[in-house]
């Protein structure tokens, strides 16, 4: 008997002394932690405004859109739907074109206009439909926009929807591609290896697929969807020094570190970015040839990520992932994408210096939410701003 009394108090004192560890340790950290860290608990400390289930954030479906042999044409014309995050629930209204409603209405049946093509940075996810850029440069400038951005789309499937809409949208003599640094070069490469692969992509994420790896993104998963445990100093601090030794595993076998953020996939000179530039080739020789059949012009308008804007949040980011900072190089994928577009005489207005201009006036105007890397309100307006006049010169030397 005395000998189990003994035994439970070790165990007792283990475990309590364990707990006060642990509670010690999440004080100490949330006092003195690194900045890194406090910048992380930042980003998963923001509050579920929509009272929604956070599995649900993120999804299109349910969504109403016009599908044509499983591509996406359109959204259904007048239709409405949801887009809720931790940080927004907008309504999306959708216009007689099958895109996102702009506070300017272009008749359907005369006149031209000028789509926007692009992802859900165009489409206006996190923001009312008078809030997005196309809705505020539709009332600043004399021409008739409509706004075709879908989320998750690339370059190629806009091409596609030129293809199949080009009449119906009244033959467009100018099309303003958006072109997001942020993912659009990763979209191009994951999307083009899904479609000539029958496995999933591992050129980016290696172990992917593999049960081990699927146990610990489900726990990942698990602590990230969990309102407690997401706001833990000790559960954020142990998954980024694990990450970091996981990213030197990759390193030390020449691969690309992961990361949540997929631009640290293009400003570092990887074979990885150096593939998704053939990508990128082939679709804009695809373009230079429609553009010439259909006799139209593109315009592109180069997005640029959050990190590449706040200067700031790339510093802690690049210590959150272990990267280091003489490895990366924040215009470079800009300068990539420049002289691609060059090369085939393509116009475009690159909005990094822009917005790092407005950013360095005005630090404490979020021009991109916390935890979701989308355009708030604000940065919406910074982008009209910035286009306003360019794009005005732009399209007055090609509007019929």
């Amino acid at each position: 008997m005395h000998f189990k009394r003994k035994y439970l108090f070790v165990i007792l004192s283990i475990f309590w002394g364990c707990i006060l560890t642990i509670i010690t340790t999440e004080i100490l950290l949330h006092l003195i932690g690194p900045d890194w860290l406090k910048q992380r608990m930042k980003e998963v400390g923001v509050n579920n405004i929509t009272g929604a289930d956070p599995k649900s954030f993120g999804s299109d479906k349910g969504w109403p859109i016009v599908r044509d042999k499983e591509k996406f044409i359109k959204f259904v014309p007048f239709s409405h739907f949801h887009i809720r995050h931790y940080e927004y629930d907008v309504e999306a209204s959708i216009d007689k074109w099958g895109g996102r409603r702009t506070a300017q209405s272009c008749n359907k049946h005369s006149g031209e206009i000028i789509p926007f093509l692009g992802d859900s940075f165009v489409f206006g996810v996190g923001v009312k439909d008078e809030e997005t850029f196309v809705s505020l440069i539709s009332q600043k400038l004399p021409y008739c926009f409509i706004n075709l951005g879908t989320p998750g789309s690339s370059l190629p499937r806009q091409l596609d929807i030129i293809e199949q809409r080009h009449q119906e949208l009244n033959t467009p003599s100018v099309y303003i591609f958006n072109f997001f640094i942020g993912n659009d070069f990763t979209n191009l490469f994951d999307k083009n290896v899904l479609i000539n692969s029958k496995n999933k992509p591992t050129k980016l994420f290696p172990l992917r697929g593999k049960k081990s790896t699927q146990m610990l993104e489900a726990v990942n998963d698990f602590v990230r969807q969990n309102s407690l445990l997401r706001k833990c100093y000790l559960i954020q601090f142990i998954k980024a020094k694990l990450l970091v030794l996981y990213n030197d595993f990759l390193a030390s076998r020449g691969v690309i570190k992961r990361t949540d953020d997929e631009i640290f996939h293009v400003i570092q000179d990887s074979r990885h970015f150096r593939k998704m530039q053939y990508i990128l080739d082939e679709e804009l020789r695809r373009l230079d040839k429609l553009a010439k059949e259909l006799n139209f012009k593109a315009v592109f308008i180069l997005i640029p990520d959050r990190h590449q804007v706040e200067k700031e949040r790339l510093l802690l980011k690049l210590k959150y992932y272990g990267i280091n900072r003489q490895n990366i190089d924040i215009r470079l994928p800009n300068r990539v994408m420049k002289e691609k577009l060059s090369n085939f005489n393509i116009p475009f207005i690159d909005l990094l210096e822009c917005l790092e201009e407005k950013h360095r006036i005005s630090p404490n105007v979020r021009l991109y939410y916390i935890l979701d890397n989308h355009l708030t309100a604000k940065g919406h307006k910074a982008v009209a701003d910035c286009i306003f006049y360019p794009l005005n010169s732009i399209i007055s030397k090609y509007w019929k």
